[in-house]
């Protein structure tokens, strides 16, 4: 002991000992603050931000979305006919609204038919009623009456025959926004802020306790001037620290400078000590000698292994492996106890559909993302082309699904907010794309939103999009670096449309996009080939203000009939909420169904490609099946839906497929899918080149009479099941039935049909006869059947 302090006191004394020291303890302190800045507080702030900025963008999104579906419900309100008797018997007045089932906390509802008859005080109201009028769908702001409350204005158009009439106006108290937003107080501070034009932001609802941390701001959808911010709560920033790591950071260099000194230290009495003579060897102890030889045994594969006590065995042994059904079991019971983020009624028979915000969610289109980029690139390729449609979710739905294509290392080619037929175009003559998406719930209402989805030139359908949901379940992603970029390929598309399509006679259009996203394109389009094109509900307003995005609802072609009656045009043009789907109306204002359409096609192209296939639906006229022979053709019934019409055109080679609902495929003369645009200039050009109308061309075939598609409400889990029980129920000797797709009849005079929607929670029914007697006969037949399975279902058709 004396020994070590004397050497201790003499390393004190030593100029180089004593300088290595200094040096030594004088780095730990910067090096750990280093370690820890490098470890801990940047990843920390990193992730943190990231919190922030998710949170923010989530909140927006949540505002937008509640804004929505007040805008869906006032718009729907102001569309009634109700609404527009009380303006017009409050005559240049203003009229008060109980609107108390729909806005339960309104403070104030008038309808007014010009901003004038409203109070001159209330200036703000007056500019939102002449944005109406001037043919701004839907405003809103917020604004500050008195010095207490800030108030939400929300108003809608009146419409009346295509036409402004007046505006509505909803009065609510931002607590009202508050509730819907559910904002977690305990995550932060979400302050929503509006910015007026030439003026400074003003804060319009706080909610949650105020934190030091910096606010991170989101633009909130489709509100011009208005942002939400975000300040985490302290709390929830500590969640991404971790005070034991900061610990050993700071610390970490302690130990090796402290080892680096002994070091030196022991060095430094080495060198100072006196040399001595070795000791004389002795013989190895006994231990050493059998550690020696079981070491020897260990390395002689021949040798016997050495016996195992029990308690030796019973402490070194591993445990077995669990089995796959063990996994199997445990991966059961995790889920069941977890709620299902991807529910699997979504994922349809041949596309993705739900509700926005309920169902379809940011954050189930960023796992789409990921588990759809990690599938192309499993099969070898990397671009994916995304397009959106108009709806209000759809620009967030849209960038969090590309983040998840991005996050899987795929190529993303972003075309913007276009028809589907243009995202089409655009996966066909871009270099090779191999997966398209677009965000869109077709005709859906405007609260839905969905993802049809292309995978290496075919649209996934069927089990292949349930599989898509097992692996989002099991998060089974790739792991990547993505490249994101823009095309627009929408003159691209027009110009080709011009290049195949030729006109002869000038023909005037209405063309009603129910306020889709062809609106952008397709009145261009028909003026480009020479149409005296008008507009009709082509602003595109993604909660469809005048009527819903569905053409083939009888109801919402009324105003398109009205305008081609009313101005003499030859033709009357409608289209779905997202391009693909079209129905007709001719001069004389008769509605043609999309199967009809068909007919005037098929008669047009066999002429050209005589003994050609024609796919069409279980829903469509069999008038087309005897046209469709009667040219030599052949007719190929299929399951209704536009990914099977698809691929059994793909298949066959046929040059002209479709559905009743209006998806029609061209394979002679373009690229095969369903295409409403190009569709609509082909019977254009049909009837320029003939110097024929609609009416005289439809003269020339066989009359019948159809009902239009019959929607009967029936829920996800039973119309399937339903169905099921209609097929086994059904009985008619006298008859040939198809349960291709549902139950289709074929009797002598007619047929009748009822099958499962693949895109709503309905069951339809069609029928058609020879006549509207034999069409009565058929339907009481259906009824009766309906009786014994669905009593509920018997008389509401």
């Amino acid at each position: 002991m004396t020994g070590a302090l004397q050497r201790l006191a003499s390393l004190l004394k030593h100029p180089g000992f004593l300088l290595a020291a200094v040096m030594l303890l004088a780095v730990p302190l910067p090096v750990g603050n280093w370690l820890r800045d490098v470890l801990v507080t940047e990843p920390q702030a990193a992730a943190t931000a990231r919190t922030a900025r998710t949170t923010a963008d989530a909140a927006a999104a949540a505002v937008a979305d509640a804004v929505a579906r007040w805008r869906i419900a006032l718009s729907a309100i102001a569309a009634r006919d109700s609404t527009r008797a009380v303006l017009a018997a409050a005559g240049a007045d203003t009229a008060r609204l109980p609107l108390s089932a729909e806005f339960p906390d309104a403070i104030e509802v008038i309808a007014t038919a010009r901003p004038e008859f409203l109070p001159a005080t209330a200036f703000v109201a007056q500019q939102l009623v002449r944005n109406a009028l001037s043919g701004t769908a839907f405003a809103v702001t917020a604004l500050k009456p008195d010095a207490t409350q800030w108030q939400l204005v929300l108003a809608a158009q009146i419409p009346e025959a295509g036409r402004p009439r007046g505006a509505i106006l909803v009065v609510l108290p931002l607590t009202a926004l508050a509730r819907a937003l559910a904002f977690d107080q305990s995550r932060g501070q979400l302050t929503l802020l509006q910015q007026a034009p030439g003026a400074p932001s003003q804060s319009i609802l706080t909610l949650g306790p105020a934190s030091a941390q910096s606010p991170v701001t989101a633009p909130i959808p489709n509100i011009p001037g208005w942002q939400a911010a975000v300040r985490l709560s302290d709390g929830t920033a500590a969640e991404h620290g971790n005070p034991g790591l900061a610990l050993a950071a700071a610390l970490a260099p302690w130990p090796l400078a402290l080892a680096a000194l002994a070091a030196w230290g022991y060095l430094l009495t080495r060198r100072g000590a006196p040399r001595t003579q070795p000791p004389d060897p002795t013989p190895a102890p006994p231990r050493v000698r059998r550690t020696t030889m079981i070491s020897a045994r260990e390395l002689d594969p021949a040798a016997p292994p050495p016996p195992v006590s029990a308690a030796q065995d019973s402490s070194t042994s591993q445990p077995e492996p669990k089995s796959p059904a063990a996994d199997t079991a445990v991966a059961n019971t995790t889920s069941a106890a977890e709620p299902d983020p991807y529910p699997a009624f979504v994922f349809r028979d041949y596309d993705i559909r739900g509700a926005s915000g309920i169902n379809i969610s940011p954050a189930f289109a960023n796992a789409l993302g990921k588990t759809l980029g990690s599938l192309v690139q499993d099969r070898s390729g990397r671009r994916v082309v995304v397009g959106r449609d108009g709806r209000i979710s759809s620009p967030t739905l849209s960038a969090a699904l590309i983040d998840g294509l991005l996050a899987a290392g795929c190529e993303v080619i972003e075309v913007g907010m276009v028809p589907t037929p243009v995202l089409y175009f655009a996966a066909a003559r871009l270099p090779s794309i191999d997966a398209a998406v677009m965000v869109t719930a077709s005709h859906n209402p405007a609260s839905d939103n969905g993802f049809k989805i292309m995978l290496g030139g075919a649209v996934l359908q069927g089990e292949a999009l349930r599989d898509l949901r097992k692996r989002m379940l099991a998060r089974d992603w790739r792991e990547g670096t993505g490249i994101h970029s823009s095309a627009d390929v929408r003159d691209d598309y027009i110009e080709a449309v011009l290049r195949d399509v030729k006109t002869r006679t000038p023909l005037s259009v209405v063309i009603d996009c129910g306020n889709g996203v062809a609106g952008d394109i397709a009145p261009h389009l028909l003026a480009a080939l020479g149409c005296n094109a008008t507009p009709l509900y082509c602003d595109i307003d993604g909660t469809f203000p005048q009527h819903p995005p569905d053409p083939t609802c009888p109801a919402n072609l009324e105003d398109l009939r009205k305008v081609v009656t009313g101005t003499g045009a030859d033709l009357g043009i409608a289209l779905d909420g997202d391009g693909d789907r079209l129905v007709a109306v001719s001069s004389s204002g008769r509605i043609v169904w999309p199967d009809e359409l068909l007919m005037i096609f098929a008669r047009d192209i066999l002429t050209s490609h005589p003994g050609a296939d024609v796919v069409f639906d279980v829903k469509s006229t069999r008038r087309l099946t005897n046209l469709v022979n009667g040219y030599g053709g052949q007719a190929v019934m299929c399951r209704t839906g536009h990914s099977h019409i698809r691929a059994k055109v793909a298949e066959l080679k046929a040059p002209l497929g479709g559905e009743f609902s209006g998806h029609i495929f061209f394979g002679d003369r373009w690229f095969g899918f369903d295409d409403g645009l190009y569709a609509a200039a082909r019977l254009i050009e049909i009837l320029s080149l003939r110097e024929q109308n609609l009416d005289s061309v439809l003269a020339a075939f066989e009359t019948s009479v159809a009902t239009a598609e019959i929607r009967l409400p029936v829920s996800e889990a039973d119309k399937f099941a339903l169905i099921e029980r209609v097929q086994a129920a059904a009985v008619f000797e006298d008859a040939k039935i198809s349960v291709i797709d549902g139950l289709r009849v074929e009797f002598d005079t007619g047929w009748g049909l009822i099958r499962a929607s693949n895109t709503e929670s309905a069951v339809s029914l069609r029928f058609e006869a020879d006549d509207a007697q034999q069409m009565g006969i058929i339907q009481q037949r259906f009824r009766v059947l309906l009786e014994a399975v669905a009593p509920d279902l018997a008389d509401k058709f």
